[in-house]
């Protein structure tokens, strides 16, 4: 996951969908500049959206 985080271009977010709420990911991202939100879909499973810390195109795109 890191290494994909590494990677990912500036404006752009990495979206996971998980079966469960991964909170010691939360702790990580934060230490290695990165923030996400999490929420759990009725679905059933949890929708974690990842970007740059410093990235405020992505941080205000789309997270309704």
């Amino acid at each position: 996951m890191l290494e994909t985080l590494e990677s990912l271009p500036r404006g752009m977010k990495v979206v996971m969908l998980v079966p469960h709420e991964p909170r010691p990911l939360f702790r990580i991202l934060g230490v290695n500049g990165f923030h996400y939100r999490c929420r759990f879909l009725p679905a059933g499973c949890f929708e974690v959206t990842v970007w740059h810390a410093a990235d405020t195109l992505a941080a205000s795109a789309g997270l309704e």
